[in-house]
């Protein structure tokens, strides 16, 4: 069945208060230390699909900094700008493109059972 505009149902926001306790820094850092930002490059160090803390600017189409690169910002990017602190990398790995290439190398802390198999032999 094909979505259709004139018959759906209105959309209705459900606005309610939560309150939050924000994280402190240590917590995001340890949030943050085993995450891997994979199809990412460090816009300083040019470092690919790096771990650990990301650093998005909100500002830039695409600006982006690993954890190593974050204090030399005020020198390399423009002042002013905001930075996202990513401590997941938000791939759903489920919904990659077809025909994607990714080579898994840890899952949940633990490596793929192939090649413990390997290592084993």
């Amino acid at each position: 069945k094909r979505f259709n505009w004139l018959t759906a149902l209105r959309y209705v926001a459900r606005v309610g208060k939560i309150r939050t306790v924000p994280d402190s820094n240590d917590e995001i850092r340890k949030r943050g230390r085993n995450t891997i930002h994979p199809f990412t490059t460090c816009s300083v160090c040019k470092e690919r699909s790096f771990e650990g803390l990301r650093f998005r600017c909100i500002h830039c189409e695409c600006f982006n900094a690993c954890e190593r690169c974050e204090g030399s910002l005020l020198d390399v990017h423009t002042p002013g700008h905001v930075f996202e602190i990513m401590a997941e990398s938000g791939v759903l790995w489920q919904h990659l493109p077809c025909g994607t290439h990714v080579k898994i190398v840890c899952s949940e802390g633990h490596q793929p059972r192939s090649w413990i198999r390997r290592q084993q032999r």
